[in-house]
């Protein structure tokens, strides 16, 4: 729990002093708008076109300042992306329960996995998990999905960050086996 608080002063931090800034700084001079995001994500080799569609009205809505519409189409079509990123690099994402009917993992299990974790990496992994499963955490994901986030939580910062765990996943590229799917040069420091 003292773990979870003191990560989640170091996101704050992190999101309000750099994050934002950057963000800002992009869009006022550099010209970063929904096209030029999109077309980062469009690129990214693990992106599946029927997901595409669906984040670029998340996206546009973000640039016209629909911060709510925003969130519940990224945070859900994050956990897809996620997922389709090991599909296509030749993992399972679901599991046989009992009674051999197969299901899908929910999300917090599929984070929870060894592979999983050694293929996003100890930091990627532990800011996925944190701003979307940890219940001590932001845990998006879960509030999103069962209506329990506020409206207030629902604002440009948070957008902010589910865009920057959108741009994370794009440094991933497709593997010969999914226990390779990682970052070809990880930055040793951030």
């Amino acid at each position: 729990m003292s773990l979870n608080s003191n990560y989640m002063i170091n996101v704050q931090l992190i999101l309000e002093l750099a994050l934002l800034s950057v963000f800002n700084l992009t869009t006022e001079e550099k010209g970063l708008n929904a096209d030029v995001f999109l077309e980062k994500l469009k690129s990214w080799e693990l992106m599946n076109e029927n997901n595409f569609t669906i984040i670029s009205v998340g996206v546009r809505s973000f640039f016209n300042e629909d911060s709510i519409s925003s969130l519940h189409v990224l945070v859900p079509q994050f956990e897809v992306c996620v997922r389709h990123m090991f599909v296509k690099a030749g993992a399972a994402t679901s599991s046989i329960k009992k009674g051999m009917a197969q299901h899908e993992e929910t999300f917090n299990e599929f984070l929870k996995r060894e592979d999983v974790i050694q293929s996003l990496g100890d930091a990627v992994h532990k800011y996925i998990q944190f701003v979307m499963v940890e219940q001590s955490g932001m845990n998006l994901r879960n509030n999103i999905a069962h209506g329990l986030i506020k409206a207030e939580a629902c604002n440009k910062s948070i957008n902010v960050l589910v865009l920057h765990l959108f741009l994370v996943l794009t440094i991933y590229g497709l593997p010969t086996n999914y226990l390779e799917l990682r970052v070809q040069k990880m930055p040793k420091s951030r």
